[in-house]
C-alpha cells in the first residue's frame, strides 16, 4: 500500500510511474479511497473492504478533503495512463470511480497536507524516508525498484535495471 507522488501533479505523477506500478497503483488507490470511506460512515459507497487503515497512506487519504481529492485525481490519471498504454479500462476504475467520486462528500474538509513519506522497502534494502523532499523520495525508490518496463522512469537515463 502507497501513494508514489513523484510529484505534486497527480497527473505527472500518475505519467511517471513504469507499467506495472500504473496497473497495481490503481487498484491501490481504489483500495485507500474506499478504506476512506469505511472510516467516514459510507461503506454504501466502497466496493472494496477497508484494508490497511493504518498505514501512513491510507490515513493521509481519509485525513482532507483536498488529500482524497488529490488521490481520486491520480487515480483518474492513473486509469487514463493505463488505457493509453494498454488500449484497456482498469476493472478498479470501471467498478469504483464514480461512487468514489460521489463519496467525496463525506470526507472532512481541509487543505492538501504533506504527503506521507513511505519511500522504503526493507527487504530490498531501500529506504529514503529520510530525505525531506519527499517527491525526490519517491523517484529514487521508484529509480532503484523500477525493473525491465518498456521505458524507464523520466528522471534517470537508464536503459537497464540494476
Amino acid at each position: 500500500m502507497n501513494i508514489f507522488v513523484s510529484d505534486a501533479s497527480p497527473i505527472k505523477s500518475a505519467n511517471n510511474l513504469d507499467d506495472k506500478r500504473v496497473i497495481k497503483m490503481i487498484l491501490e488507490s481504489a483500495q485507500m479511497l474506499c478504506t476512506a470511506l469505511h472510516e467516514h460512515g459510507a461503506s454504501h459507497l466502497a466496493k472494496y473492504k477497508p484494508t490497511h487503515k493504518n498505514h501512513p497512506c491510507s490515513i493521509w487519504a481519509r485525513e482532507s478533503k483536498s488529500n482524497y481529492k488529490w488521490l481520486l485525481d491520480h487515480m483518474f490519471w492513473l486509469s487514463e495512463e493505463y488505457s493509453f498504454r494498454t488500449g484497456k479500462i482498469h476493472k478498479s476504475y470501471k467498478d469504483c470511480y464514480g461512487d468514489l467520486l460521489v463519496g467525496i462528500t463525506f470526507i472532512p474538509d481541509g487543505a492538501l497536507t504533506e504527503f506521507p513519506n513511505c519511500a522504503a522497502r526493507q527487504d530490498m534494502n531501500i529506504n529514503y524516508k529520510h530525505i525531506n523532499d519527499v517527491h525526490e523520495a519517491y523517484r529514487l525508490y521508484l529509480t532503484d525498484r523500477w525493473a525491465s518496463d518498456k521505458r524507464p522512469p523520466k528522471w534517470t537515463n537508464r536503459t537497464k535495471p540494476f
